[in-house]
């Protein structure tokens, strides 16, 4: 979670006992939700090496106020507040995590709990990371040795990701796994949960196919 944006969040759920909270990755997060003059202003490069702190710090409450979550408390759900808690970048297992992550919050208060929760892919694997980062606590990997990892300074975990521990059945059960916990904390703070895919079918069909899975485990997984 972006730390301005958690110091924000802070703020805005003292009071409240209303919640709609976000999981996903940059889709959850409100990546890209900006107008036409404002997307130009930046040239679309959000990670440009030219931004300043300011010009981040614009992008990022950019994304937020415009996320789907912002919106929809805004304006249809107007009792509740939002919680984003979409990462760009990374997998299902980092945004469950982060449900954790935020105990300033103080969810377990809240008399009223929405949790949407938008699965990314499956290929996605998220490390903590070793350095401290005040926006983050993950690192991601994909399964994919492209361009990107010859000058990644991870290289090497990327690789032994990709060689010696990803496989159809290794996402499957880390998806399921996911799930369950995310289903388990839900319970425990009496909260709903609604599962959406973050991809259309062409994007992602082992996903898809994932969620007949997902749609018959027992409510105890």
């Amino acid at each position: 979670m972006d730390y301005n944006y958690r110091i924000d969040s802070f703020e805005r759920l003292k009071n409240k006992d209303k919640v709609i909270i976000a999981l996903g990755d940059s889709f959850a997060r409100g990546q890209g939700a900006c107008t036409l003059e404002f997307g130009r202003k930046y040239n679309w490069d959000w990670y440009s090496s030219n931004l300043t702190l300011n010009d981040k710090k614009e992008i990022s409450k950019c994304f937020y106020d415009n996320s789907w979550v912002h919106q929809l408390c805004k304006n249809h759900l107007n009792d509740f507040e939002p919680l984003n808690l979409g990462l760009t970048g990374r997998g299902n297992r980092a945004t469950i995590k982060e449900l954790y992550l935020c105990p300033e919050m103080n969810l377990h208060e809240k008399k009223e709990i929405i949790v949407i929760f938008m699965l990314t892919g499956m290929e996605r694997y998220d490390f903590v990371l070793s350095e401290f980062d005040e926006n983050s606590f993950f690192k991601t990997m994909w399964p994919k040795l492209d361009d990107r990892v010859s000058d990644n300074p991870d290289k090497n975990l990327w690789e032994s990701y990709s060689k010696n521990v990803w496989s159809d059945r290794f996402a499957i059960m880390e998806l399921l796994l996911n799930v369950a916990e995310l289903k388990t904390w839900c319970k425990s703070h009496n909260a709903k949960l609604l599962m959406i895919s973050a991809f259309r079918d062409r994007k992602s069909t082992r996903l898809n196919s994932s969620h007949e899975w997902i749609s018959r485990m027992p409510s105890s997984a």
